[in-house]
C-alpha cells in the first residue's frame, strides 16, 4: 500500500486550499474532454495511467 501521512497543521491553510482548487479544476477539465470518448479508447487509457501511477507511488523518495 502506497500512502503519504502529513501531520496535522503541517500545511498552511492557504496552500491546502490552493492544492483543493487547482486539483477540482484539472479533475473538472479531464471529465470534460473524456465525456465525449468512446468505451474502446478510454479502458485502454485508464489501465496505462493507472499502472503509472502504482508505478509512481510505489518509487521512494528518499
Amino acid at each position: 500500500m502506497s500512502h503519504l501521512h502529513i501531520p496535522d497543521g503541517f500545511i498552511p491553510p492557504f496552500w491546502l486550499l490552493l492544492g483543493f482548487i487547482l486539483t477540482a479544476l484539472m479533475l473538472a477539465i479531464c471529465l470534460r474532454r473524456v465525456r465525449g470518448d468512446d468505451r474502446a479508447r478510454r479502458l485502454p487509457r485508464l489501465g496505462i495511467v493507472s499502472a503509472l501511477m502504482l508505478i509512481g507511488m510505489s518509487a521512494e523518495i528518499a
